[in-house]
């Protein structure tokens, strides 16, 4: 059995799944991350069903405004994540998953 999960979701993928035209994507609008959060919220409730922690990192864009990372952060953590973290590695390489990995190692820890 894994010591912990982590899922990747983005903001722009939760506001796809909600119906957002690809257009769309880069304007804040809170209310579209709510709308598309159906998938994350099922993903998160599973692995959790089987006991392991699960930790949602958000693989962050420049146009996700502080709004809608807070309801990513919410949503995750009402469908009962551990945390949900913002993630820059692949714009701030190793220093942008320290969150992450911080993260995972309290999930573990908490075992």
């Amino acid at each position: 059995m894994p010591n912990a999960a982590v899922l990747v979701a983005s903001v722009r993928a939760l506001k796809w799944h909600g119906g957002t035209p690809r257009r769309a994507l880069e304007t804040p609008d809170p209310a579209a991350v709510r709308a598309g959060a159906d998938n994350l919220v099922h993903h998160v409730k599973a692995v959790s069903s089987f006991g392991v922690p699960v930790v949602v990192a958000i693989n962050q864009f420049g146009s996700d405004s502080p709004e809608e990372i807070q309801e990513v952060q919410r949503i995750a953590s009402d469908a009962g994540a551990l945390a949900a973290v913002e993630c820059t590695g692949f714009a701030q390489g190793g220093e942008g998953g320290t969150a992450l990995a911080e993260a995972v190692t309290g999930a573990v820890a908490d075992q």
